[in-house]
């Protein structure tokens, strides 16, 4: 056996590290590359070998993809507000460790979608902003390992998202189109109805504001004079009751004294000159029980004209100050109006969008 030359020994151990240390410098490289293009590298978290590449809101291209092939267990990627397209998913595709990938506002499709079946591991999506509709979660159906997929603001359908959420166990799509739909049919019943409950009292009040306010000067001396009348009802009210209780005072004394003689009487029987005095006072009580009624009975119609009288002046009383305020509660019932109209507006436009299966907008 030839022994081996000086210099084929040295270009063997210069070969052999140079073989060693090519893995570790390409990744140096690609790590170098990234944060050139406004990215980033980190550790996903202490004492862990996982990473996470961040290349949110750079100058990423698709091209500039192909690095990531160059690091190990990446597990994290974020591509939000880039200018990614289908062919960088290509590079997505062989980061067999990903498990979580944001493609937010960036250009993929429909057709990149499917470049990413093979993600055996992928457990959260967001293809928030994206034109991926419908077509593209069909490519998705093979990832079982899918747990989250947000679709807001894409051209996803209620329908196409409820028949996905199916086809993988617990996944979550969001937001649920389906279950937004049932929410905005209740919402949008609730604003027809508050609106058409503040349309009733707009008319009402807005009829009110004809009838009343060009009658506020007429209301106003009307309640006055009904004021007045009522005061002066009132004093024949009370003057009435004075004299009833005068004689009803009077009659009672009569009474109160015939009651003391006929006792006298029970135990004297046969005084005759008490018994007269008996029969007197009880003709004089019965006099005063007569004269008493009929006075009862004009404080009782004089107590109810009064009665009558004040209610007719608190009514125009009433009457006259709604019609001050009848123009201003027609302006605040107007504002009510107006803004039960654009909630009902608003709530049947997101309910016209979800009907449609049209893109599901937060802004809508």
């Amino acid at each position: 056996m030839k022994s081996v030359t000086p210099v084929l020994m040295f270009l063997l151990v210069a070969t052999t590290e140079l073989i060693a240390q090519s893995p570790a410098k390409h990744t140096d490289d690609a790590i170098a590359r990234i944060e050139k293009l406004g990215g980033a590298v980190r550790k996903i978290s202490q004492g862990s070998d996982a990473l996470e590449v961040d290349l949110q809101g750079s100058t990423v291209t698709d091209a500039d993809l192909k690095d990531l092939v160059l690091l190990k267990n990446v597990q994290v990627i974020r591509l939000k507000e880039t200018k990614i397209g289908d062919a960088g998913l290509e590079y997505v595709s062989k980061i067999a460790t990903l498990k979580r990938l944001f493609l937010d506002k960036t250009a993929v499709t429909d057709a990149g979608l499917s470049r990413l079946g093979g993600l055996k591991n992928l457990e959260f999506l967001s293809l928030y902003g994206t034109a991926v509709g419908d077509a593209g979660l069909e490519h998705l159906k093979k990832i079982a390992s899918l747990k989250t997929v947000i679709v807001t603001e894409s051209k996803v359908t209620a329908n196409g998202a409820d028949a996905f959420r199916k086809t993988i166990p617990k996944l979550q799509v969001i937001p649920n189109l389906a279950q937004d739909s049932k929410q905005a049919v209740a919402a949008w019943k609730t604003a027809k109805a508050a609106l058409e409950n503040a349309k009733a009292e707009l008319d009402a009040a807005k009829k009110e504001d004809a009838e009343l306010t060009p009658k506020i000067a007429k209301l106003k001396a009307e309640a006055e004079e009904a004021n007045k009348k009522s005061a002066e009802v009132k004093k024949k009210a009370d003057d009435a009751r004075k004299v009833f209780e005068e004689a009803n005072k009077k009659a009672n004394e009569f009474k109160k004294g015939t009651e003391e003689l006929k006792k006298q009487l029970l135990k004297n029987p046969s005084d005759a000159k008490l018994k007269e005095y008996f029969e007197k006072q009880s003709a004089r009580m019965e006099t005063a029980a007569k004269e008493a009624l009929p006075l009862k009975r004009t404080f009782e119609e004089a107590q109810a004209a009064a009665l009558a009288s004040m209610a007719q002046a608190k009514e125009l009383g009433q009457m006259a100050g709604r019609a001050g305020q009848a123009k201003k509660r027609a302006e605040e019932t107007q504002k009510r109006f107006e803004a039960m109209r654009l909630l009902e507006e608003y709530n049947r436009a997101v309910l016209e969008k979800l009907e449609k299966g049209t893109k599901f907008s937060g802004d809508s």
